[in-house]
């Protein structure tokens, strides 16, 4: 058995297991890609660029890292000891008010 993302139009629409790619083609009747669930972060939404499953963008503006596979800020947080969060309205990082 093997997981199996099934995409259409480039995005992932379902997750399946099936004893082959073929199967899980003839199953589906879609364009069907093997993942690893231990290396591959793979869900409902994410675009498959050709190599590799990008999830939905979080926020507007950020941008997503291939190496790191995570979505990085335009703007890194403070490194302050302030607690902060990101405020999508004004696409920047907001102090949390104690």
């Amino acid at each position: 058995m093997a997981n199996f993302a099934v995409i259409e139009n480039n995005i992932l629409t379902d997750l399946i297991i099936a004893d082959s790619l073929e199967i899980a083609k003839s199953l589906t009747g879609k364009k069907c890609i093997e993942y690893d669930p231990e290396n591959d972060y793979v869900f409902i939404g994410s675009t498959y660029d050709g190599t590799q499953f990008i999830p939905p963008i979080p926020f507007k503006g950020w941008t997503f890292n291939k190496v790191t596979k995570a979505f990085e800020p335009p703007r890194p947080m403070p490194s302050d000891s302030d607690a902060y969060d990101w405020d999508n309205d004004i696409e920047d990082w907001k102090l949390v008010s104690e």
